[in-house]
């Protein structure tokens, strides 16, 4: 992402979260982490923050002097398969596990927003996992694999940032130049955002109130902009055991709530 970007919408969910403490982005400081799982943050409002997220989107967008169309290739669902995985990056490796598993179902590294502000940014932008389900809906999973690897809070907003990307792009899929014929993802009836990690990464999670009141902006900002789509937030985790053997279950189970 463009650290304009990121710059413009760090100190807007840090203010709605009331974080006072440590560098920007403070919502991903742990000891602010911490806080919020023991008492919610009063003021935050989801779509409040995903108006902004949208807006700083449209925003870098339309100062860019990049004039040429996004990407081709964003929102593609192109299987990677693990024989090209690094096996001292963890959760690359795991990522192409699970496409190795799941088939025609997963697709890993899904680029987003190349080319969408200029021809050198957000090249590497990508979501860790997409999930096709059976159901005209898509899992967007945020992956984690080290239990100290940040924290939930932060994983949420990085997967909160893509799903808003996601509704900027189809929205304005026309004047970008995408062919929503040729973007499955395009047609989604329903999108579930997800963080996928051990269970030990959850320990003292206790963020049931943002996953509640991010579901109910994302439902109350899609109905404002007349886009037949769902969207929810959800914080999952690996059944046990699922990490620590080779021979992963089926693809069914991979996710548990």
């Amino acid at each position: 992402m463009p650290s304009s970007l990121l710059n413009d919408i760090a100190p807007f969910v840090d203010e709605t979260l009331g974080l006072m403490i440590g560098k920007s982005p403070r919502y991903g400081n742990k000891t602010n982490y911490l806080r919020l799982t023991e008492k919610s943050a009063t003021n935050f409002d989801g779509q409040r923050i995903i108006e902004k997220i949208y807006a700083a989107i449209e925003s870098c967008r339309l100062k860019s002097t990049y004039c040429k169309a996004p990407s081709k290739r964003n929102w593609d669902l192109i299987p990677r398969r693990s024989a090209s995985a690094d096996p001292a990056k963890l959760e690359v490796t795991l990522e192409r596990d699970i496409v190795d598993l799941g088939g025609e179902s997963w697709s890993a590294q899904v680029p987003t927003s190349s080319g969408l502000w200029d021809h050198r940014q957000a090249k590497r932008s990508a979501i860790d996992l997409v999930h096709k389900c059976g159901d005209c809906s898509y899992e967007f999973i945020e992956l984690k694999v080290k239990i100290k690897s940040g924290t939930p809070l932060f994983a949420a907003m990085e997967i909160l940032l893509y799903g808003v990307l996601y509704i900027y792009s189809r929205v304005n899929a026309e004047p970008l130049g995408y062919k929503i014929e040729e973007k499955p993802l395009f047609k989604a009836k329903r999108i579930h955002l997800k963080v996928l990690a051990p269970e030990g990464y959850y320990a003292n999670c206790n963020l049931g109130w943002l996953e509640k009141r991010i579901e109910r902006g994302l439902s109350d900002f899609l109905r404002s902009k007349q886009c037949d789509l769902q969207m929810d937030l959800k914080f999952e985790s690996f059944p046990k055991g699922f990490l620590a053997k080779k021979s992963y279950p089926s693809n069914n189970e991979i996710c548990q709530a």
